[in-house]
């Protein structure tokens, strides 16, 4: 979950960039030209103000949520079965006149009559009922927004990197200190002392954070958890209406969370998919043919597109829409460029197929770490994976997906008779060959060797994990 000061950015960004639309299609450049002259604008120029008193709410209503999991309201069913005598420990009128009527449980010893079995009743709890369902989504969207929180305030805690804008700190020839005195850095109170605004909130986040785990290890959270999430219109019955903590927690739902109609997927999908094309057109992807153009539509407020071919340094990406949140990315060699060292009959071969989600914000519970996978996340809600590419407004936060598209061609000078037995990227020599692709078993990467007019190159496919 984003906050709303984000949603109001991602809802204007939309905005101006469908004005560029003069008919249903659009050609990228049109819009690369409008983002470059400021008509669209693709960073906030605003320091996000984080609202310290909506802590304090969050804090309140884990409250309540700790009285509900200490005494939730349960449906309790009696059900009826049939056991051994000696084994039945709850046994009502009811079980008594059932066993009476049922000659099948009676046995006959010197003319006797006693039951060997006997009706009996077993209690059955259910934890799952609509409004601790409730109560189950309301805990993971208030873990979510709260870990955005907890990362935001944890940036604005003070360092000497921030406040010097530099991370060449030591005491070299090109560190900042040789221009500043010793005493002056010592006598300023340049570090956070414990009593910030910024460090008071983030403890609060923390201990929010910790009660959060504490609930989701409740079994009214773990029951809740093996069904599907209820509709996020949440239904008024009566124990969300008379309960005061389920009211409670229904009330700030209603007011600080709940969306009419949520189109903040549909949003952020816009806006990073011009920020990922535009970023592979800045990392030096050009397209295959010259006479080729990515041409933009609408589709139901969505933004699609036909294949595109793209190209660098010999390596030929190719991406298309799989649904309204994901591109499949299909990466291949262009062998009018390189032949697999000593594996010249792969020509055509396919490298790597890459699976993009775009997403504002996601749940760890739902990630997936396979290696053909990866999220693109407005936010990463203290997600640390390499699976995730963090792509937002925030300029300096474009690190990830830089990192993510230079890798995508990423080649360098390398001898075929050194690197086919040792590692590039660890220096193992636990280094096994299959078909032209190497496997590092110590690390993790994937490469293979290429040749072009006799030089020889080491092409990544994977780091390391």
């Amino acid at each position: 979950m984003i906050s709303k000061a984000n949603t109001k950015f991602l809802k204007e960004f939309n905005e101006s960039l469908f004005t560029s639309f003069n008919s249903e299609k659009v050609n990228f450049n049109e819009i690369l030209n409008k983002i470059n002259d400021g008509t669209i604008k693709i960073y906030s120029n605003k320091n996000e103000v984080i609202n310290y008193k909506f802590i304090d709410e969050i804090s309140k209503v884990c409250e309540e949520i700790g009285r509900i999991i200490s005494k939730p309201l349960i449906s309790v069913k009696y059900n009826d079965e049939i056991i051994r005598v000696e084994e039945a420990s709850l046994i009502d009128e009811d079980s008594i006149r059932e066993t009476i009527k049922d000659t099948s449980l009676w046995t006959y010893e010197n003319e006797e009559a006693r039951p060997k079995e006997t009706h009996t009743k077993f209690i059955l709890e259910d934890y799952a009922i609509y409004e601790n369902r409730f109560i189950k989504l309301l805990i993971d969207q208030i873990e979510s927004l709260v870990y955005y929180y907890k990362t935001n305030l944890f940036n604005k805690i003070s360092t000497l990197a921030s406040y010097f804008n530099t991370l060449e700190l030591g005491f070299t020839k090109y560190s900042v200190f040789n221009n500043i005195k010793l005493n002056y850095i010592q006598n300023r109170a340049l570090l956070d002392k414990g009593n910030s605004k910024y460090y008071e909130n983030y403890t609060k986040t923390l201990q929010i954070l910790n009660k959060i785990r504490n609930f989701k290890s409740s079994r009214l959270y773990k029951e809740c958890s093996k069904l599907p999430d209820i509709n996020r219109n949440i239904n008024l019955t009566n124990i969300i209406m008379k309960n005061y903590s389920y009211n409670y927690c229904y009330k700030y739902y209603v007011n600080s969370l709940y969306k009419d109609k949520d189109d903040t997927e549909e949003l952020y999908f816009n806006y990073a998919l011009i920020r990922f094309f535009s970023s592979l057109f800045n990392n030096h992807f050009k397209f295959l043919n010259k006479k080729d153009e990515l041409i933009l539509s609408i589709d139901n407020g969505s933004l699609s597109f036909n294949k595109v071919n793209l190209v660098k340094n010999g390596v030929l990406v190719s991406l298309k829409k799989l649904n309204k949140n994901s591109l499949e990315m299909e990466v291949t060699l262009d062998f009018k460029h390189f032949n697999f060292k000593k594996h010249k009959d792969l020509k055509n071969r396919r490298t790597n197929l890459i699976n993009l989600i775009f997403l504002p914000s996601l749940e760890k519970s739902i990630l997936e770490e396979d290696n053909d996978t990866y999220y693109v996340l407005f936010t990463n809600s203290g997600i640390n994976s390499k699976h995730v590419i963090l792509l937002n407004n925030k300029i300096d936060e474009d690190i990830t997906l830089n990192n993510f598209i230079n890798t995508l061609a990423f080649l360098i000078s390398g001898s075929y008779e050194i690197y086919s037995t040792k590692c590039p990227i660890c220096g193992s020599d636990d280094v096994s060959e299959e078909s032209g692709e190497f496997t590092c078993s110590h690390c993790g990467a994937i490469y293979s060797l290429l040749e072009n007019k006799k030089k020889e190159y080491v092409y990544i496919k994977h780091f390391n994990e």
